[in-house]
């Protein structure tokens, strides 16, 4: 996970991850590998390279990107997340938050490759913040999902009162949406992202329980169909809110209720032996 610091770190690691029964993450025995790539006051895109080449040679399953910028489906950061995406890599990125008007999904969250994740709120119902799509140069619609990210309240002392309540950082002490004794409140896609990575975790341990002769490309491919086919829908336009939002329980049985990779591949040879396609 590529991060930040100033307790931002602290926040969505506890969103996937954390074993806290008050504020539980969505993946709690989850194994965490974290790259440091952002300053306080943001970064340079080959810092964020360099974070993602390293944790591809830790042989991750997962990776979120809750960060993102100006750009388009050919610049260097969503090519690389292509390819991450292409070695078996699930790349979970944060849609942006520069909604609600179209066409506002940047870098890496416009990568083809990449599992783009808008916001909701806690009701379900799309943040007005969330990015939209579509983006030029792509054939498919981003976002691919949406999860929840938590609402705003600009006019209150914390605009963050109905956000996501997650760790908090030693530096983020005096922040004013606390909640004792140790959380504090957030909202955005950033928010969202983890969760879906964390989903992303769960699944790819249960398919690795039930199949583990697959390779890790053909597992990640199942476990994005898996995620994306279980979606809820939310009656709203793909470039707004994706498949749907996000549904762990769903996504874990359509992931079950698939032939093996192995039995599919055996399956498709003995077909195409006999001179019958499949369909």
């Amino acid at each position: 996970m590529p991060s930040s610091t100033r307790g931002r770190i602290t926040i969505l690691t506890s969103a996937i991850a954390s074993r806290r029964h008050a504020n539980r993450g969505v993946a709690p025995r989850a194994t965490l590998v974290v790259a440091k790539a952002l300053s306080i006051g943001g970064g340079t895109e080959d810092t964020v390279l360099a974070a993602l080449s390293w944790a591809s040679r830790q042989r991750v399953d997962v990776i979120n990107l809750s960060l993102g910028g100006s750009g388009d489906p050919t610049d260097p950061l969503s090519r690389e997340v292509d390819a991450l995406s292409a070695e078996g890599i699930l790349v979970c990125v944060a849609a942006g938050n520069s909604g609600p008007s179209a066409g506002t999904i940047g870098s890496p969250g416009c990568a083809a490759g990449a599992i783009t994740v808008g916001a909701t709120d806690k009701m379900r119902r799309i943040a007005e913040y969330s990015s939209r799509g579509p983006v030029r140069r792509l054939s498919v619609h981003k976002p691919d999902l949406v999860a929840i990210g938590g609402g705003t309240t600009a006019e209150a002392a914390c605009r963050y009162g109905d956000g996501i309540a997650s760790a908090r950082a030693r530096a983020l002490e005096k922040d004013r949406c606390i909640v004792p004794p140790r959380y504090v409140r957030m909202s955005g896609t950033s928010m969202a992202a983890p969760h879906v990575a964390g989903v992303c975790a769960l699944l790819v341990e249960a398919s690795r329980a039930t199949d583990r002769h697959a390779s890790k490309t053909a597992r990640a491919r199942a476990v994005r169909r898996a995620l994306l086919q279980s979606a809820g829908d939310l009656g709203l336009a793909p470039d707004v809110a994706g498949a749907g939002i996000v549904d762990g329980a769903k996504a874990l049985a359509a992931l079950a209720s698939r032939p093996s990779v192995e039995t599919s591949i055996s399956s498709s040879t003995a077909m195409a032996s006999s001179g019958t396609n499949p369909k």
